[in-house]
């Protein structure tokens, strides 16, 4: 096999005719644009011989599209924006990303499974169903999690610490705890109090000086 077809195999430099490393292992575009085939013209949907625009290359920069190109003005490669861009990026997010979750490269435009933002994750929850939890957590400066069930099992492992320390204080035994449904029945009983304490949950939420958000069941 000749050299060239053995180049053929290699993936295109990301920074393509832009890069400055002479001893780059990876592809980079002839500098003819009628000789250029890249991966970046195909996720442009576009030919070599195709493309009408008056531009050097036919190269799409991925570094701009990710919104780090370090060469700006200067960059060699096409800058795509607008319906262009978006339509290269929703390209790109149809092809998934060869190290999945576990890829370490922040600018990376491929797929990458189930990723949500926090943005994004926030908005899917129904209204009324969340907000309580979102600003009982920001109150008290703890790091918002990402994903549903991440946010979830730390609103309510908080909510049974929060809990568990509001009974401790007010002396409520093992039983009172029962019957008034913290929905928890792993508290240990307190070694000590004997004494019962007829109380609501009502009477119990409301005479509290910072009383919790109901979370439900």
């Amino acid at each position: 096999m000749g050299k060239g077809r053995r180049d053929q195999r290699l993936p295109m430099c990301e920074y393509g005719s832009a890069c400055k490393r002479n001893d780059c292992i990876y592809r980079h575009p002839c500098p003819d644009p009628k000789e250029s085939h890249t991966a970046s013209s195909v996720f442009n949907g576009a030919s070599g011989s195709g493309s009408t625009q008056a531009i050097d290359t036919n190269t799409i920069c991925v570094q701009f599209l990710s919104g780090e190109c370090a060469f700006g003005s200067r960059c060699r490669n096409r800058h795509a924006t607008g319906e262009e861009a978006q339509r290269i990026l929703e390209n790109y997010s149809k092809v998934n990303c060869r190290w999945g979750q576990k890829c370490n490269n922040r600018n990376c435009l491929y797929f990458h499974g189930h990723q949500i933002t926090y943005g994004e994750e926030m908005e899917s929850i129904p209204a009324g169903e969340g907000n309580d939890q979102i600003q009982y957590l920001e109150n008290f400066n703890i790091p918002l999690p990402k994903t549903v069930v991440e946010f979830y099992t730390s609103a309510n492992k908080l909510l049974k610490e929060q809990t568990a320390d509001y009974y401790d204080e007010i002396g409520l035994d093992f039983e009172v705890r029962s019957q008034i449904g913290t929905g928890d029945e792993d508290f240990p009983e307190i070694i000590g109090r004997n004494e019962k304490i007829s109380v609501s949950l009502k009477e119990t939420t409301t005479t509290h000086s910072n009383p919790l958000p109901d979370y439900g069941s």
